[in-house]
């Protein structure tokens, strides 16, 4: 991973149907063109059209992130302004990079986790030293991805 690589959560629900559709076609598609960006996946939590949607991109830099995309939801933001009325409940977060692995197979992910939690003051460098070596072993046999980075204060 790069020093300075960062991740951008954007939370959200849609208020209609059919808005995946909008969300991969355009929106997924659009972001794929953005120079500075290096992965992109969307979530979903359960099979609801209306359900908590997620959309997790990985930018080599802030500043990469801030000329593709903003780096808030409020007007004028240069991404799709025009869809953000079609989604509620918007939370969008921020944050460092810690980790960043991928295995190395064609296989599209399926499945997108993601954890909160908090470590013991003076115990991040253990932790993620631990959670990279967890990350080495479970890439020779598991996990399409993993992306961790520490917690930011929510922003909307």
């Amino acid at each position: 991973m790069g020093e300075g690589q960062i991740i951008r959560l954007f939370h959200f629900r849609p208020i209609r149907p059919a808005f995946d559709r909008i969300l991969r076609g355009v929106l997924i598609a659009d972001l794929q063109t953005k120079p500075g960006l290096i992965d992109v996946v969307v979530g979903r939590h359960g099979p609801d059209e209306l359900g908590a949607r997620i959309v997790a991109s990985v930018w080599s830099s802030r500043q990469a992130m801030i000329t593709a995309v903003g780096e808030t939801l409020d007007p004028p933001t240069p991404f799709h302004p025009e869809l953000l009325v079609d989604t509620t409940d918007r939370e969008l977060e921020i944050v460092s990079l810690e980790i960043a692995a991928r295995a190395p197979v064609a296989a599209a992910p399926t499945i997108l986790r993601l954890s909160r939690g908090r470590v013991v003051p003076g115990a991040l460098a253990a932790y993620v030293d631990a959670a990279r070596e967890g990350t080495d072993r479970d890439i020779r046999d598991g996990p399409v991805r993993f992306i961790s980075a520490p917690p930011a204060p929510r922003r909307s």
